[in-house]
């Protein structure tokens, strides 16, 4: 006992602390006098079981839903002197009085929710012990743990930020995200405001997110007042960097474009002025108007966040059912840089409340999560081919209509003039998303429109790899619908289905249901995969045609059993399984005729056209590879990959087929072969013609300074990079190699000593012997560097913009003017090259 003043004090009290008591009275205290605590037991806060030292519950902070004392955690056991002085008990601590009065705890909970508290837990106060003294560290030792209780405490920012920035820096940095701001600008100088606006709006958004959700774990882990904030400045600043950086990007990446609008670049200029002004200025603002009313200027001045919280938690679902529903209404509308700005933005709530409430409640809830989509995997696919959402199966032909080589070869002899010898066109379209279906559809309709219609009874067919597939499918559908259709007419048509927005439905599809659907089980959302065949399916409808639902009926429709010569198409993917192609054809192919599968063989039904396309143009992460359905006798699984894996510019399949064709043709039938290469500058650059490697050294290799990758550039990370960039070089290499192998089958006219000189064919080394009769003629497009607005680059997206668009065009022969390949190895000039091939065809043919 202790004696002041004539009062007898205990020395020592126990006392139970009901958790639903608001106060308990232990015992006065003087100023100056130390005590020390100590409690023990459990008491749960509605379901959270917890001791003394109580709990931080995020989801209460993040509705503004604070306890008594908000500096601290829930339920952590509270001294209070008076109405003034309070300090944390907990488990156990220490402490020495500013005040002297009468000593109360409570357990900390929000006012009015003390009603759904169960238990108590014992306290025990000893009048003594020292003062609480640090724990004494060296300098190093003291950051470090500075560092790591900072990180600890801001779990969920880092990841977060990095995720928003670095779509926004990608936008700033790569040639597609460019491209993609492009188009934003385009429709603001055509007075289509709408996208602009969505997308301005949906930067505001991902800002306003980083931002809030940044202040709101800073707020939940050190408290709303900020004077008790360890690093006050860069826990006040980070978020607002954090949150600016965005528009940063943005406007960079809007500033590099040679051909700005200025337009969008003042709207977003302006709009982050406004985010910052009222992410500094308005807490400044609310104090100073708190403070005139009397409120204490150190209280938490964002008395809405709650409301902002649970409407960006709402928007979610919301959202998730538009892009489920119409992914391509709702991808298209928005744009796809404002789809990516508001599916990162209402993702960051998520990251951020799963490590939060996982570190308060001590429970791995992220690495939960993470093993739930591993073990999902294992026992979900929604990524069938041509599986569909709440849509039943378009009835599909048998397979056994499809005709064979044989068979395509003799109705398309039958179809010839009579002149001798036969010119045969095979064609390959290069992959490269819309960038690849773009030129080859604009290729093919020049074609068309010079000869007069002439060049589609001489093509027999078409082996296109991934995006080159929308442009040659779609050739051979405007055929199919319209034998007798004006170069013009196809032009314009092929240009609104192959330069329609592909990539924004895409992403609707990736980052909403199909993001939800990996942590689910069992597969009930919609993929990505039918966002991109519906946005096809939708641009073709749009396109002009006189059959819009085409792209939705079966693929084998486009095999035309009736009278006159329609091309046949190949679309080219590959097995994830065996690595070898996967040919989905208007024609049966066999082993003997192709080394490759048969994908109509291999499945035994057909599918859409959009599916069929998109059996070769399954870009890796942005379309998933397609799930095989399962062989009956074998029992064997599968999937089909981007064609691009096994062959990127898709030439193997054609000189097979003119090796095969050969072999099976009338003894009678000569035939001459135009062999046709539709693709970019980079496939024809890596592998140069046999003449010139024959010059440059007597072993037909380029000489070892000019060989890609042949350089001894240090590569970081060799040991992680070098197995993933080896692989992917090898793919690369074997482009360039089936390339080559063509050219050396079918060797360029332009090639010195061989363009009409029969014995320079004969003599070429390269050359097997009995080839005479075949030609080589690519027609490439390239990236047109120059000063000021003549620089155009071209994208690899599923996006183009209006500038790329018209520069293709112009390359294609529609129009400007004349735009010449890459270097001397290449084309000299796309429009030489396609005079050249139509200067093949004879002239007396007719359609």
């Amino acid at each position: 006992m202790s004696e002041d003043a004539g009062e007898i004090r205990p020395n020592r009290v126990e006392v139970t602390v009901c958790s639903r008591a608001l106060s308990v009275n232990v015992t006065d205290v003087r100023e100056g006098e130390t005590w020390s605590f100590s409690a023990e037991g459990l008491w749960t806060d509605w379901f959270v079981r917890c001791g003394p030292n109580g709990y931080r519950n995020f989801l209460a902070d993040i509705l503004s839903v604070r306890p008594v004392a908000d500096e601290f955690p829930y339920f952590c056991l509270v001294g209070q002197v008076g109405s003034g002085e309070r300090f944390r008990i907990g488990r156990g601590s220490t402490h020495t009085f500013k005040m002297s009065g009468r000593l109360t705890v409570y357990a900390n909970d929000a006012k009015g929710f003390y009603w759904n508290n169960r238990g108590s837990v014992r306290l025990t106060a000893a009048l003594g012990g020292l003062p609480p003294a640090r724990k004494q560290r060296g300098p190093l030792a003291t950051r470090w743990h500075a560092l790591r209780d900072l990180y600890r405490r801001t779990l969920g920012i880092l990841p977060a930020a990095v995720m928003a920035l670095g779509a926004c820096a990608a936008l700033a940095v790569l040639p597609q995200g460019r491209d993609l701001l492009q188009t934003t600008a385009e429709d603001a100088a055509l007075g289509a405001t709408f996208r602009l606006s969505a997308f301005t709006a949906s930067l505001i958004f991902l800002a306003l997110q980083i931002w809030f959700w940044s202040r709101t774990v800073i707020d939940s882990n050190f408290g709303t007042r900020r004077t008790h904030w360890p690093v006050r400045g860069l826990l006040v600043w980070g978020p607002r960097a954090a949150g600016v950086l965005p528009f940063v990007f943005v406007i960079v990446a809007l500033l590099t474009e040679p051909d700005r609008s200025w337009g969008p670049v003042i709207a977003i200029v302006a709009a982050g002025l406004a985010f910052v002004v009222f992410v500094i200025w308005r807490r400044d603002a609310l104090v100073r108007l708190r403070g005139q009313v009397g409120i204490a200027q150190d209280e938490p001045p964002w008395p809405f966040g709650r409301y902002w919280a649970v409407a960006g938690i709402l928007l979610i679902p919301a959202t998730i059912a538009l892009a489920a529903a119409d992914p391509v209404g709702f991808g298209q509308t928005l744009g796809a840089p404002a789809v990516v700005f508001l599916g990162i933005g209402l993702i960051i709530p998520v990251i951020v409340m799963v490590c939060q409430i996982g570190a308060a409640m001590r429970l791995p809830i992220a690495t939960v999560l993470l093993g739930l989509a591993v073990l999902s995997s294992f026992v979900m696919d929604n990524h069938a081919v041509g599986g569909r959402w709440a849509t039943a199966p378009t009835p599909a032909p048998a397979v056994a209509e499809r005709p064979s080589l044989r068979t395509a070869y003799v109705k398309w002899r039958d179809a010839q003039p009579k002149e001798r010898p036969l010119t045969m066109i095979l064609a390959a379209a290069e992959g490269g998303a819309s960038r690849a279906g773009y030129w080859t559809g604009q290729v093919l309709a020049r074609l068309h429109a010079v000869t007069e219609g002439r060049f589609a009874t001489h093509l027999f067919a078409i082996n296109a790899v991934s995006g080159g597939g929308v442009g040659a499918v779609g050739y051979v559908s405007a055929l199919h619908e319209q034998p007798d259709i004006d170069g013009e007419t196809l032009h314009r048509r092929l240009k609104r289905l192959t330069g329609a927005d592909a990539l924004a439905p895409v992403m609707a599809g990736l980052l909403f249901p199909d993001l939800l659907q990996r942590f689910l089980p069992v597969a009930f959302l919609p993929d990505r995969a039918e966002a991109l065949e519906r946005a096809w399916e939708q641009a073709w409808a749009e396109s002009g045609s006189a059959r819009p639902g085409l792209f939705r009926q079966p693929f084998l429709s486009l095999a035309g059993s009736g009278t006159g010569w329609k091309p046949r198409v190949i679309v080219q993917g590959a097995s994830q399984e065996t690595g070898r192609r996967i040919l989905t054809g208007t024609v049966a192919l066999t082993a003997d005729d192709v080394d490759a599968d048969d994908f109509h063989v291999m499945i035994g039904r057909d599918v859409r056209v959009s599916t069929a396309i998109h059996n070769g143009a399954r870009f890796p992460w942005i379309s998933p590879a397609g799930r095989l359905p399962c062989q009956e006798k074998t029992k064997a699984c599968g999937h089909i990959l981007d064609g691009g894996y096994f062959d990127p510019a898709g030439v193997e399949t054609i000189r097979e087929l003119a090796r095969r064709i050969e072999a099976i043709k009338d003894p009678q039938d000569e035939i001459r072969f135009v062999l046709v290469f539709i693709g970019y500058s980079g496939a024809t650059l890596q592998a140069q013609s046999p003449a010139v490697k024959a010059e440059a050294s007597p072993g037909g290799s380029p000489p070892p300074g000019e060989r890609p990758g042949s350089g001894s550039i240090w590569t970081p990370l060799n040991e992680l990079l070098g197995p993933v960039l080896g692989l992917y070089q090898s793919r690369t290499a074997h482009g360039a190699h089936l390339m080559r192998e063509l050219k050396v089958s079918a060797p360029p006219a332009a090639d010195a000593g061989v363009a009409g000189n029969p014995a320079a064919l004969d003599a070429n080394p390269f050359r097997p012997a009995g080839f005479r009769n075949r030609r080589y003629v690519p027609v490439v497009v390239c990236d047109r560097a120059g000063e000021g607005r003549e620089r155009v680059e071209l994208p690899l997206d599923w996006a183009l913009s209006t500038k790329v668009q018209d520069y293709m065009d112009s390359a294609a022969g529609f129009g400007g003017q004349p735009t010449c390949g890459c270097s001397k190895d290449s084309a000299a000039c796309s429009r030489d090259a396609i005079a050249q091939i139509a200067g093949e065809i004879p002239a007396a043919a007719k359609p």
